[in-house]
């Protein structure tokens, strides 16, 4: 920055007249505006999310999940992702190994109530009958209510799916029609919800939805701690083989924000 600064001055001192000190122009060079770190890997904010319960008697049953998430927003984009991975075991039988993450960007436009999307999605289930998915879609979305406390807004587009493992493994076009809410209940309280409806473009009687929702409560400021506890529905008309359509998960985390 030192560097960067004294260069500016230099340039000065030769541009403007003999009148002008050295003094002067470095004066100058202090107030120009001087560009942030404006690299992909910088300005992440988030949290760390872990949650592990069990019993043992007469049934023995471990749960364990954990979650990373993030967002970064610049003036042009606001980009957010989020990882999870859920085990868990009854009676030493896995009964549940699954990781999903997602990375979407939003790129903004002038009116600031639009902005178009670009979502790509990698999943790994062992109780399905495909070993991964992956998936991307795009298209437009709209912010119909953005306040200190409240924010709602939705999206439509378009995309493809591809199940690696499965019967099919052939990419499918689908379509996305989601729709997220925020609300900050108290100083320390909030609540996020979302939904996802992915309709198979190829066979209208087939369709996806996840859903999710989350209430926080920031447990100690000064470390940044905060409890989570929410509920996910993933369903699908036709899962294929012998899983079933709705998968739902219960979950309470320890939470710490970065």
């Amino acid at each position: 920055m030192d560097m960067l600064k004294e260069s500016i001055a230099i340039a000065l001192g030769l541009a403007l007249s003999a009148g002008v000190t050295a003094q002067d122009a470095e004066d100058a060079a202090d107030e120009l505006p001087v560009e942030a770190d404006t690299s992909f890997f910088s300005e992440w904010s988030g949290n760390v999310s872990f949650g592990l319960y069990g019993s043992d008697g007469n049934t023995e049953r471990l749960n364990l999940r954990g979650e990373v998430d993030g967002a970064r927003e610049t003036d042009k984009n606001l980009t957010t992702f989020l990882t999870t991975y859920s085990y868990a075991e009854d009676d030493g039988d896995e009964s549940e190994n699954r990781f999903n993450a997602e990375l979407e960007n939003q790129f903004k436009l002038e009116d600031p109530s639009w902005f178009l999307f670009a979502r790509g999605q990698f999943e790994h289930d062992e109780f399905q009958d495909w070993d991964q998915r992956l998936s991307l879609y795009a298209g437009p979305g709209h912010v119909f209510l953005d306040n200190d406390k409240t924010k709602v807004s939705g999206k439509v587009g378009a995309g493809a799916l591809r199940e690696i493992g499965g019967e099919d493994d052939d990419w499918t076009a689908e379509g996305i029609i989601s729709a997220e809410a925020s609300h900050q209940i108290t100083e320390r309280q909030s609540i996020t919800a979302s939904v996802d409806f992915y309709p198979n473009l190829e066979d209208t009687e087939e369709f996806r939805v996840n859903s999710r929702a989350v209430w926080e409560l920031l447990v100690d400021p000064e470390v940044n701690m905060t409890l989570r506890a929410g509920v996910e529905d993933r369903y699908q008309s036709d899962p294929g083989g012998d899983a079933d359509k709705n998968d739902i998960d219960f979950f309470v985390m320890l939470s710490w924000a970065y």
